[in-house]
Parts: structure tokens; sequence; C-alpha cells
């Protein structure tokens, strides 16, 4: 693989790590690991006349749309192209080193519950292919700011006296007052590339950036739907780890959760090892916080994150990643926005 190095990771060898899940045995999502890898990837890649699959890090849009995209909502739906070409499908990521990889490691263990032979191709971008494509879009247009609320900010646009969305392109922005902006995102900016995000935000003179997400959970005491998660450490797959001050910490609502969080690349390396390796002394887990932590820190501004618990590695419950937008699951969830958007007003 080329460009495999990245903040002195080497992904090849995290690529090949025991982590890889094959098997529903293996995963901590059981059964329900191939229903949230089907609503990822387009049927046509598993075709038999398919030898080999690609996945590269390239933004088009013009071809090769997934019809499995979600057509009702307004961010966050922008999902991989495949395009093929003869006996290949080629799978086209937004550029991002954890991105890519997460998609590889989806058609993977896909590949493997089907009992599939086919030859995978992966292609890592550089951080300049990184920052280029973010700065190509309409991020650089966003208001002048102190504070900038980013993640699943839709929910909270009650806050805001704007009737619409500003922006034209990917990023849309409504304001909450002259200090305070919301910031949604039309495709998915996975792992590394919240990143790079919160160093542009910096470099625009944003002095706060405020995450809300959903994220999964490895503490038994923390029940999916019912709970919110915030924290100021984050640990790295390489067992580095990050630390910041956490403007969420006083919090006294009963509903708030702090705890120790992991920086993991793919959902597919949260396998029953992992777990059982890591559930005494980590909380959480999702694929942006600590990037965006190390990157406030680099640059010298403040980052907090405050998300809905969405899903437990360690209890098995009903609601999980595979269903989360079944009607009883958003209803518990209108709850917990109303919680955060209380925290984001005394901000």
């Amino acid at each position: 693989m080329e460009n495999n190095i990245y903040r002195g990771i080497d992904y090849s060898k995290i690529y090949d790590s025991k982590y890889t899940s094959s098997t529903y045995d293996e995963h901590s999502m059981g059964k329900s690991l191939k229903r949230y890898i089907e609503i990822k990837l387009v049927d046509e890649i598993f075709d038999e006349k398919i030898k080999t699959i690609k996945i590269v890090c390239e933004y088009d849009r013009l071809k090769g749309v997934s019809k499995k995209e979600k057509n009702d909502k307004l961010f966050n739906y922008k999902r991989p192209t495949t395009i093929i070409n003869g006996d290949t499908a080629i799978i086209r990521c937004y550029p991002g080193v954890d991105y890519v990889y997460h998609y590889a490691s989806l058609v993977e263990t896909y590949l493997k519950i089907l009992g599939l032979n086919k030859k995978i191709s992966v292609e890592f971008p550089t951080e300049e292919q990184v920052y280029s494509e973010l700065k190509k879009s309409n991020l650089l247009s966003i208001p002048k700011v102190k504070t900038v609320i980013l993640g699943y900010v839709v929910g909270f646009d009650y806050l805001s006296n704007d009737k619409e969305w500003n922006g034209k392109g990917d990023f849309l922005w409504k304001s909450l007052d002259k200090d305070k902006i919301l910031v949604g995102c039309k495709h998915s900016y996975w792992g590394d590339i919240a990143g790079y995000i919160v160093s542009i935000l910096a470099s625009m003179g944003v002095q706060n950036v405020i995450y809300i997400g959903k994220l999964g959970t490895l503490n038994k005491n923390n029940i999916p739907n019912e709970s919110i998660a915030t924290g100021s450490k984050s640990v790295f797959i390489d067992g580095s780890y990050v630390e910041w001050n956490n403007m969420f910490n006083d919090e006294k609502c009963p509903f708030i959760r702090k705890g120790v969080h992991f920086t993991l690349p793919s959902i597919i390396q949260e396998t029953k090892e992992w777990v059982n390796d890591n559930y005494k002394t980590i909380d959480y887990v999702d694929p942006e916080i600590g990037h965006m932590a190390k990157a406030a820190i680099d640059n010298n501004i403040n980052f907090s994150y405050i998300h809905i618990i969405s899903d437990s590695l360690v209890n098995k419950y009903a609601e999980d990643l595979s269903n989360e937008r079944k009607t009883e699951i958003i209803e518990k969830r209108k709850k917990l926005i109303n919680i955060i958007g209380d925290c984001i007003q005394k901000i």
C-alpha cells in the first residue's frame, strides 16, 4: 500500500491487524453486522463478473451514486460512489485515510461473510489530498465566528433565527448568535477528515469547536438512546492518547455520562476480541473525536464533544447501528437532543 503512514501510525499494519473481523461470531454486532454492511455497499460489486474491487480516494458525484443513499436527509448522506470498469469495481471515497480504510474493511468482511474470493486494492490519500479537497469546498466561506458546532446539527436548528440554511456547496450553516454557528456537511467526514476540518477552522480564527454526534459504548451501565456521552481523553489505536479541557465537564445532568474515548478507524474493528481487550478502561468509541481533539490542541483552540450513545458493544439490545432509523429510536433520541440543546445554549 502507498501513503500508509499517517501521523506516525502505519495503516498497513492496522489493515492486517487481528481486529479485522470476518465472521458474525467474531464481531460485537453479531448477525446485525451483515445488515450494517449491506446498507453501505452497492450490490453490483459482488457480482460474479467482478474480479477486483478497488477502494480509492476520489470525490466524484457525477456518476456511480448509490441507490442506497438516504434521500431524506439534509446532511451526512453523500456516500462513496461506485463505477464498474470491465471486471473491476472502483469505490471512490472522499479523501481520508480512515474513510478509505473503513470501506476496505467493509468490503473485505462482506466478501468473507459471502464466501467470495475477489482481489482488493486500496489507495490511501496523502495529507495534501485531504486538505486540497476540503479547501475546494465552501468550508472557507462560513462566517467568522468564535464557536463552530459540527456534526448532527439539523436537530438544533430550532435554536436559530435563520429560516433557511445558508451556503452553496457541501457545507451549510445557521447562526445561533453573533459568536456561535451550526455547520452541517452533506458528505461524511469520517475519522481523520474531521481533524483536518478542525485545523482549517482554526486557521479561520475559530476558537471553539463542538462536535455533536453518536457513538458506541463499552460501559455496561450506559443504555443506548437513553444516555449522552462526553469526556476529555481519547486513546488511539497505537496506544498514544490525547487529553483536553472539556467544556461540558461540569454538567450535572444525570443523562450525561463522562468517560474515556477510543478513536478507532472502522466499526469493523469493533470485534469481540477488541471489546474484551478494552472494556475495562474505555467507555466510548468512534472514528473522529481523537483526531478533532488533537487538531484543536495542535492549533491552540478548544474542543469538546457531546454525543448520543447509539449502541452498546457489551450488552445486546434490539437497538444497534443496523436499525437506528426505526421510529421508536428516533423518538427516544428527541429527548436527548433537547438536553444537548440546553447545553449548547449555556455556552
